[in-house]
């Protein structure tokens, strides 16, 4: 959701505080989980207006293990009290967002500006993939089931 360019220089990705808005009104709980330390991300997460609009933020200090170690998102779903059923995990890293997820029985959505495909064949399996974030509704279609238990 962010790009961090120095200390001082931080965005959100261009599109990502409005639809996670968008996603919060229509009812999906949202999480981020990074590679690195804690209050580094948390930080992060703040400065570009991302931090409040999540559930939670899981590093893989906190967890104990980095993207794509399966253990980061187990980790995160032990947390939120969730199962895979009703679960994405949209990331720009082919190894760590889609490779995690798919070794985690999560559903994979690869963010990438640059592609002119809305679907790709990963590890043997179709992901599908967004150029901007404000297609991200679309794909997911409709709300998901709140209480995640």
């Amino acid at each position: 959701m962010y790009r961090a360019f120095s200390k001082t220089n931080r965005e959100a990705t261009p599109g990502s505080i409005q639809t996670l808005r968008r996603l919060r009104d229509n009812g999906y709980r949202t999480a981020i989980i990074t590679n690195g330390p804690t209050g580094s991300q948390i930080e992060k997460a703040k400065a570009i207006g991302v931090f409040d609009l999540v559930e939670c933020l899981i590093a893989s200090e906190e967890a104990g293990h980095p993207k794509p170690d399966v253990r980061i998102f187990q980790y995160a779903m032990q947390k939120l009290r969730a199962n895979t059923k009703n679960v994405y995990m949209v990331g720009d890293s082919v190894k760590a967002d889609v490779k995690g997820a798919l070794d985690a029985n999560i559903t994979p959505i690869l963010y990438s500006p640059s592609s002119n495909k809305s679907l790709e064949m990963f590890f043997g399996r179709e992901v599908s993939v967004i150029r901007h974030f404000d297609q991200l509704p679309v794909i997911l279609e409709s709300p998901l089931d709140s209480s995640w238990e």
